[in-house]
């Protein structure tokens, strides 16, 4: 959900990006970013929506939280509010009654295993007072009667591009990145927040959870994208693999063969048009669709030691 298209605004001088940072270094709005509410969809209706599934009929599956009971939710929220509020598009309110009762839903509906609710917007921690279902965690960014407040301003922009308690999470994250002795729990995220820094207190609540956050890895809830990289080395495969090189070729030549002709014919008619090798010659219309069947196995198929008797 993003309230405001603050990637086409006229008032910012990098039209179609969005940065947390005055070095301009990475853009938030890159080609891989799916919004799927936007502007007036951004209300309190539709977050409702989105976390307790009552959708109306026909909605796309990109406009829904598809979870079940086996899905760990992580919620953001970030914006204006104020003690047990949060602001939506300065029209409306999202209250702290609101929030438990969709909680409370989601529950009784089985759509989560265990739930991170985070707020960063001043007071945030009056948000998740009410709540009580079980297996939730909350992080706000400031206690009750308390402001959240931005940070660095960019000058070529005009404004702050980030929160203090966002900068600060984030900040923590990346330098979990190439350091596999730091610690990366919940409990220890929330210990990494220093008021000084954030100008507020963070508010947590975590009996609700069950267990220890510092139990509760924080990619349990933000999970990495794995690079997969595909390897085309070769790799030696027994002498023993297959008892007879050349048969194994033509049983898999023949095995394709079959799935893929259109046609159906005898054993004696099939015997007539094979080669001297045994392996079926196919008509013109036959082997265009052999070759079509063939193209990626013969790519695999020249990796191994048989390769030379096809």
């Amino acid at each position: 959900m993003l309230a405001d298209q603050m990637p086409c605004n006229a008032r910012n001088c990098f039209p179609g990006k969005v940065f947390d940072s005055n070095t301009h270094t990475t853009n938030l709005y890159g080609d891989d970013v799916e919004v799927d509410y936007r502007g007036a969809e951004v209300t309190v209706a539709n977050f409702i929506k989105v976390l307790t599934g009552r959708h109306e009929p026909g909605t796309p599956a990109s406009r829904r939280l598809d979870s079940d009971e086996d899905s760990n939710v992580f919620v953001f929220m970030t914006g204006h509010g104020g003690d047990g509020f949060l602001k939506f598009q300065d029209a409306e309110e999202l209250s702290r009654h609101d929030i438990a009762q969709a909680v409370q839903e989601m529950h009784v509906k089985g759509r989560y295993n265990e739930l991170f609710y985070m707020v960063d917007t001043c007071q945030a921690g009056s948000l998740a007072t009410q709540l009580y279902s079980p297996n939730v965690v909350t992080i706000g960014s400031a206690r009750t009667g308390e402001n959240s407040y931005a940070y660095h301003t960019d000058f070529e922009v005009g404004l702050s591009l980030i929160d203090r308690f966002t900068y600060a999470t984030l900040d923590y994250m990346q330098s979990m990145q190439g350091h596999k002795d730091k610690p990366t729990t919940l409990g220890h995220l929330f210990d990494s927040y220093d008021p000084q820094m954030l100008y507020s207190n963070p508010d947590s609540r975590t009996e609700l959870l069950g267990r220890s956050i510092y139990e509760i890895p924080i990619t349990d809830f933000l999970g990495s994208v794995l690079q997969i990289q595909l390897s085309r080395d070769e790799y030696p495969q027994p002498n023993d693999a297959f008892t007879t090189t050349g048969k194994h070729a033509t049983t898999l030549y023949a095995h394709l063969y079959r799935l893929e002709r259109p046609t159906v014919r005898t054993d004696d008619a099939a015997a007539s048009m094979s080669s001297p090798q045994g392996i079926p010659k196919a008509d013109p219309v036959e082997v265009a669709a052999c070759v079509a069947g063939l193209g990626v196995v013969l790519y695999a198929v020249t990796k191994l030691p048989f390769a030379q008797s096809i």
